[in-house]
């Protein structure tokens, strides 16, 4: 998810090198150029998703509970599409259109 989102952001991949070597060296070590132009709540996603440990990197229904995915479910999806697309997700209980709901990061 990390590469994916990073290379959506930055329009190229995370990791680049010369050799087949050099780039597995940028890989394990996690070194990438940073994201500019994002807000640091983007910035902080994708260097979690890109953290080298795995245990460390967010799973997808940590992710989907994030603040900065939960806004933008709320201002891209409709009330009937958000329940017909996240009916079997974590969200499923969750109530992303009630302006009183606080979110949670799991």
């Amino acid at each position: 998810m990390g590469v994916i989102l990073y290379e959506l952001c930055a329009q190229k991949p995370p990791f680049d090198a010369p050799s087949l070597h050099f780039l597995a060296m940028k890989i394990v070590r996690g070194a990438y150029n940073p994201l500019s132009g994002f807000s640091n709540e983007m910035k902080s996603l994708v260097a979690q998703l890109l953290n080298t440990n795995e245990r460390l990197r967010p799973d997808v229904n940590k992710v989907l509970n994030m603040p900065i995915i939960q806004n933008r479910i709320k201002s891209y999806l409709s009330e009937t599409v958000y329940h017909k697309e996240f009916s079997h997700t974590i969200l499923h209980k969750q109530n992303v259109f009630d302006p009183q709901l606080q979110f949670k990061q799991i």
